[in-house]
């Protein structure tokens, strides 16, 4: 007598090999036999017309906070996901000084969001210990964000790091992978891992691939400059040996679509030449993130509070938006809907578009951008549609895919 025989469902078992009908049992929560089971079990499902498989692996998740306010995870247990990668974009949790945590609570809010949780963790390893006393319902990997390297070591600067500086970002890096992060990741589009040159990146990754981690990174363009962005990519595994994975593989803005292509084949011959490279997707066109994002790159210089101080400067806001609106690629941003705010205020508007935000308040798109991200204080998150179904078709089907959810 078994606990649970699971009947008749198609198995996807994960090996690669094709699906197959039969049976799985399961006894003490362990599959303990699967092909054609006779005999007892306390509990029979009938899965004839169903698949059965093991749970999904999310290979980019930004419930680094959500699992600890609300570990029942039901977001994602309902979709079968039952293991979540976490620390994405250089955007993690830790490590963290105690006088940077209000500042970068605020900065992630928007991407992470802002639960009511005590932050009372510094080290990646006391984060890790936060997750595992909350019992989340999915399996939880931690990579380090580069960005919280940099933060540590010299604040939200744009420039390089001094010798001194690098040190104390590469022993803070040494530390997170002994203490339980998978690898390193950076969003290459986000401050302040923008700030950082290739060969930064490269001399963190070799002290990653001494750990045999991997190297996790949002390209630093996904649209014009796809295939320029996969080679600096391959530079920096060429020249660490660390493994690389590239996140949310897209081909981004009408012009650049069906360059998917293109750039899996560039992908193709960089594994070719001996490298592991390995990307994810997310199974449709839209993209999400903080709606700050927008903003030029030295508007964050120095953290929330600097950036929300500029967005107040007539003159500034000026060159700003001179800089966003130069090449019209701004036009597309009016699709952007608005998924979150903080303020009850302004909760009318989540589920709107920007170009019905900017006619609701009689003004243009990138200016109504700029007063939400101030009246929220930089909580503000987005949806924006950028993608061709072609193009997730393409990447969909390389061997060399998996799936994500953010």
């Amino acid at each position: 007598m078994v606990d649970l025989v699971i009947e008749g469902g198609r198995i996807v078992d994960g090996t690669g090999k094709a699906s197959y009908t039969g049976d799985i049992t399961v006894s003490e929560g362990k599959i303990v036999e699967v092909g054609v089971i006779h005999g007892g079990a306390e509990r029979r499902i009938n899965a004839k017309g169903l698949v059965v498989a093991p749970g999904f692996i999310d290979s980019h998740s930004h419930s680094d906070l959500m699992l600890i306010a609300e570990p029942e995870a039901k977001q994602k247990i309902m979709q079968g996901i039952t293991t979540e990668m976490v620390g994405q974009d250089g955007l993690g949790e830790a490590p963290i000084r105690e006088e940077d945590i209000e500042n970068w609570r605020s900065y992630l809010s928007g991407l992470n969001g802002d639960p009511d949780i005590d932050w009372s963790w510094r080290s990646l390893g006391e984060y890790l210990d936060a997750i595992e006393e909350a019992r989340p319902a999915t399996n939880v990997a931690s990579l380090v964000g580069h960005g919280n390297l940099r933060l540590a070591a010299m604040g939200m600067d744009d420039r390089p790091p001094t010798d001194s500086e690098f040190n104390e970002m590469k022993a803070l890096l040494r530390d997170s992978l002994r203490q339980g992060a998978y690898g390193l990741s950076t969003g290459m589009i986000y401050p302040p891992c923008v700030y950082a040159a290739t060969e930064e990146l490269t001399e963190l990754c070799r002290v990653v691939s001494e750990a045999e981690g991997v190297f996790v990174i949002h390209m630093r363009n996904e649209g014009d400059a796809l295939l320029e962005s996969i080679g600096e990519v391959a530079s920096i595994g060429a020249n660490s040996g660390v493994k690389l994975h590239i996140s949310h593989f897209k081909a981004a803005g009408k012009r650049n679509w069906g360059k998917s292509v293109q750039g899996l084949e560039a992908i193709e011959k960089v594994r070719e030449a001996g490298l592991s490279v390995t990307v994810d997707q997310y199974p449709y066109t839209a993209g999400s993130t903080f709606l700050s994002a927008r903003l030029p790159s030295w508007m964050h210089e120095g953290g929330v509070d600097a950036m929300l101080d500029r967005l107040r400067v007539h003159s500034t806001r000026d060159r700003a938006n001179a800089e966003m609106t130069e090449d019209g690629s701004f036009l597309m941003w009016g699709e952007t809907i608005v998924t979150s705010v903080k303020t009850d205020a302004n909760k009318h508007l989540e589920g709107r578009s920007l170009a019905e935000i900017a006619e609701m308040r009689g003004g243009d798109i990138v200016e109504a951008l700029f007063e939400l991200v101030l009246e929220e204080s930089n909580a503000v998150g987005m949806v924006s549609f950028s993608m061709s179904e072609e193009d997730v078709r393409t990447i969909m089907r390389s061997p060399i895919q998996m799936f994500c959810t953010e």
